[in-house]
């Protein structure tokens, strides 16, 4: 993806439940954009990352999560809402199987509770429970989304996102009502729909045309109104992509 979409990726490490439950995750996500704002408004351009002051074009960020990656971008955008990033112009968001989840089971979670080998609804619900906040429940904003107490989402100004879900994914209907929420609010969503495909598809090899197809997708979702800008004494600057995985 780095090379295709002429992209600069920076990827996230960021502390893991159950020792630093959410909002650990997310606090450390938005630390780091923080850190990468001080990167692009610093005077002293000896101090930044060589890379990011050589390479990266800080007005066309993207920030991509995959599974419970996505579940960060998500609430990182929200709260990147409330506050001034700039130098930094964030050009898109995009969600692969967001690991959403809430105490009903959805259609698909009981369709695929005994078939699916990667993340079968039960261990699902382990993970929450290592994850959330004590004494939260699977409908806690954090997990459902739809449960925001923030603002409406049409009040918020959000950059355009593409969401991609797998047919084979347990998770995929709790997918299709964030798509449905966020359209519904009037955001620019665009749903990728892979029929086949399970959650992390990815990664497994047996899946790697639906990989292929992602990449093309990505690439054009990033590409679009890419305008290159010259720089005096690096190489053609290119885009800077946040990655949580």
């Amino acid at each position: 993806m780095a090379q295709k979409a002429n992209t600069l990726v920076v990827s996230i490490d960021y502390r893991l439940a159950p020792e630093h439950r959410l909002p650990t995750a997310y606090n450390d996500c938005f630390d780091f954009l923080k850190w990468l704002q001080s990167q692009a408004s610093e005077e002293d351009r000896s101090t930044v990352d060589p890379w990011l002051d050589c390479y990266a074009d800080f007005s066309r960020c993207f920030w991509f999560g995959e599974s419970a990656g996505a579940n960060i971008v998500h609430h990182i955008a929200l709260r990147a809402t409330t506050e001034d990033l700039r130098p930094l112009q964030v050009k898109g968001l995009v969600l692969s199987q967001p690991f959403f989840g809430s105490e009903e089971r959805t259609a698909s979670e009981i369709e695929l509770e005994h078939d699916e080998p990667i993340i079968p609804p039960a261990l699902c619900d382990e993970f929450w429970k290592f994850s959330l906040p004590h004494g939260a429940s699977r409908d806690h904003p954090y997990s459902n989304p739809l449960n925001e107490v923030l603002p409406p989402l049409s009040k918020l100004d959000l950059p355009r996102m593409l969401v991609v879900v797998g047919g084979l994914d347990p998770l995929r209907d709790h997918q299709f009502a964030y798509v449905s929420h966020v359209h519904e609010a009037g955001k620019n969503v665009k749903l990728l729909f892979f029929r086949d495909a399970q959650h992390s598809f990815p990664l497994m090899a047996d899946q790697s045309m639906y990989a292929d197809m992602l990449l093309k997708c990505l690439v054009k979702f990033m590409q679009r109104r890419s305008k290159p800008t010259e720089t005096s004494g690096c190489r053609r600057r290119i885009s800077a992509c946040m990655n949580a995985c």
